[in-house]
């Protein structure tokens, strides 16, 4: 268990561990030598950390209304997190990769992140959208229809539990 004071000290070092490594050049060599190996075990923990700290954030913020609140926001993304992150694949790779836009390379990447937000946001909106009237997203549904070996529902009804169609 992850106390409200430890949890920024392992977020930090989770963070101060990647960065450090983001900014070494050649990062791998072909054959690396000990201490690069220890490096990159040091790394490794730090992303795990890292994510430790994460999960530790949101769980501590969820045990507060008022955060509760707020967070709510992204829980359709996460009912369909699936379709999400292949419909973002997709995106990202026709807007950055070169048989797409070719952005990458063409623009600074602080605006590839926030044209990636906003790619994110509108998938936001998409999912609110979608689940108002649908169970799940589409791919969860395939997914869920493959290992029930026949189509489960996909529409929303009056008698759900999950809510009514408009």
């Amino acid at each position: 268990v992850v106390s409200d004071w430890q949890m920024p000290r392992l977020g930090g070092v989770g963070l101060a561990v990647t960065l450090y490594h983001r900014g070494m050049p050649g990062w791998p060599p072909a054959s690396p030598p000990p201490w690069m190996v220890a490096l990159r075990l040091l790394r490794d923990v730090g992303f795990l950390v890292m994510g430790v700290g994460y999960a530790a954030a949101f769980a501590l913020l969820f045990q507060k209304e008022r955060w509760r609140k707020v967070l709510g926001v992204f829980a359709p993304a996460g009912r369909m997190a699936l379709s999400l992150y292949l419909m973002q694949t997709v995106v990202s790779l026709w807007l950055y990769d070169g048989w797409g836009l070719g952005l990458v390379g063409r623009l600074p990447p602080s605006r590839c992140l926030l044209l990636t937000l906003g790619v994110f946001a509108v998938q936001l909106g998409l999912s609110h959208l979608w689940l108002a009237r649908f169970r799940f997203g589409p791919v969860e549904w395939l997914w869920r229809s493959l290992t029930y070996g026949r189509a489960q529902p996909m529409r929303l009804t009056a008698s759900s539990p999950l809510g009514t169609t408009p």
